[in-house]
């Protein structure tokens, strides 16, 4: 339902400035004689593409295509950290997999998505999709993960005593659910899409403060039913502990391209969330604590006007805390793509 929607939402936007766009690719003032609402459409796009999206071109530069696809090949690695009553505390990690998707992007949206190839109970054991809206000055990302493949329990530690083990665990299910807006307050000379989009072409160096808002629903549910069956301890107990939250937060970071030169660039991005949680775990009441988060991105690549190619290290590290434990959830990926940009009129 949701990937529809997004889906519907970008074929509205897309429509709705067709006409727009085929101007563009003509003659505006002949568009704006056709009368008031075509002039009131190309006044407002003039204002929009020169407010939003103008750059200065001793820095920045536009690919002069307006269609791009690309296969996405990404690998994956989850873990979460718990740290429970009376000094227990449990961690897991998710083997490293790889997931194989597709990005098709059009001017300022964009849509991926990408899956694994093997099912768990009839469905696919990872999933993930995003959308995008990316003009030069602000962009709106979109993005939900679902983990169904389980994870493998690496370490335990009780009484002040740490075990290394490997016991492989599948009773988790995890979906991540982030809407995030960040605005470049110098994006005359950066841009965000350098080396991390690929949808402009950064040609000297420089970065850019930003700030921003993100939101953020979690739901993870652990099933130890099978871990701790035929142990009398826990015979007759409930053993399925459910987390869900939700963060409301202020970001503010820092971004920042190295161009390499011959069209070879490398791309850092980082940024701090801070704000509020509001969720609720088995066995405790709903509550609002304070909320942390933090993303990290770095890309290296070659960027052409028609071509590109890609290799992105992505991290987000989100926390919740109740009264007596914690939970610390990260996600990592790694991707490689190769884009390949176009237009139709």
């Amino acid at each position: 339902m949701i990937k529809r929607f997004f889906l519907i939402l970008s074929a509205v936007l897309i429509g709705s400035c067709g006409s727009t766009v085929k101007a563009i690719s003509f003659d505006l003032d002949s568009i704006a004689a056709m009368g008031s609402f075509a002039k009131f459409c190309v006044d407002t796009y003039r204002w929009g593409d020169s407010t939003f999206s103008s750059y200065n071109p001793d820095y920045v530069q536009g690919t002069g295509h307006k269609f791009t696809v690309s296969p996405v090949f990404e690998g994956w690695s989850d873990s979460y950290e718990f740290d429970m009553p009376d000094g227990y505390e449990i961690d897991m990690n998710t083997d490293p997999f790889v997931t194989v998707g597709a990005k098709v992007q059009f001017m300022a949206v964009s849509y991926t998505y990408s899956r694994t190839l093997r099912n768990v109970g009839g469905k696919k054991a990872r999933s993930k999709f995003s959308w995008g809206f990316s003009c030069n000055m602000f962009e709106l990302n979109i993005s939900r993960v679902i983990n169904r493949m389980g994870t493998t329990i690496t370490s335990v530690e009780a009484d002040g005593e740490k075990f290394k083990v490997n016991d492989p665990f599948d009773g988790l299910y995890s979906r991540t659910l982030i809407v995030d807006g960040e605005y470049y307050f110098n994006s005359k000379k950066y841009t965000q899409a350098g080396a991390l989009g690929m949808g402009r072409i950064q040609k000297r160096s420089n970065g850019s403060f930003f700030a921003g808002l993100q939101y953020e629903d979690h739901k993870i549910r652990m099933d130890f039913t099978k871990l701790f069956e035929g142990d009398p301890e826990y015979e007759g107990e409930d053993l399925v502990h459910q987390i869900f939250f939700h963060n409301y937060m202020l970001t503010g970071g820092y971004g920042y391209n190295i161009v390499l030169g011959k069209g070879w660039i490398i791309g850092l991005w980082d940024g701090v969330s801070l704000g509020l949680t509001h969720g609720s775990s088995t066995g405790y009441e709903e509550h609002n604590r304070l909320g942390i988060s933090n993303k990290f991105r770095l890309g290296f690549g070659w960027n052409s006007p028609k071509w590109f190619v890609n290799a992105q290290a992505n991290s987000q590290v989100s926390w919740f805390h109740e009264s007596d434990y914690s939970l610390f959830q990260s996600l990592s990926t790694f991707s490689i793509s190769a884009g390949f940009r176009f237009n139709l009129w």
